[in-house]
């Protein structure tokens, strides 16, 4: 199962837009099954679901990846999570900065660490450790400011 998130807008089914989430949420759901698919083992469940997610972080539609919320300076942070339900490990990262797929560092808190969650500088500390890229992630469609959306 996954979800693509509950805004506050609507968006009409028969729209462009509509339709590219439909697309997007369906690959992420075969990207998840074929691993389940073609794997064996503890792992493959896990796999699955880190693909998935990394799938939507990846399609800029969705508030996660490229195309996360930018916090009050117009800057993108995130978080991420994952479990394994066979042993309940976990791993999570928070306030985000410069990373395509929180998603896969979020994983390796959960295996490579004794920590459940790291956050603030911690997650771009760690990756660099882990070499995982980190690089500058702009928003994938453009900057809305918010404010005038109030008035």
């Amino acid at each position: 199962m996954i979800h693509g998130g509950a805004g506050t807008g609507k968006i009409r089914k028969s729209s462009k837009h509509a339709q590219d989430i439909s697309k997007a949420l369906e690959n992420s759901v075969s990207t998840g099954y074929d691993i389940l698919e073609k794997s064996d083992g503890d792992a493959a469940a896990v796999n699955a679901v880190e693909s998935a997610v990394a799938s939507m972080e990846d399609s800029g539609l969705f508030n996660v990846g490229i195309d996360s919320c930018l916090i009050l300076d117009k800057r993108i942070e995130m978080n991420a999570s994952i479990m394994n339900g066979k042993d309940l490990a976990a791993g999570s990262v928070g306030m985000v900065q410069h990373m395509q797929n929180p998603v896969k560092l979020a994983r390796q808190v959960m295996e490579r660490t004794d920590h459940t969650m790291f956050v603030s500088d911690g997650p771009l500390e760690l990756a660099k450790l882990f070499n995982i890229t980190v690089a500058p992630v702009e928003p994938f469609l453009f900057i809305i400011d918010f404010h005038l959306l109030r008035e």
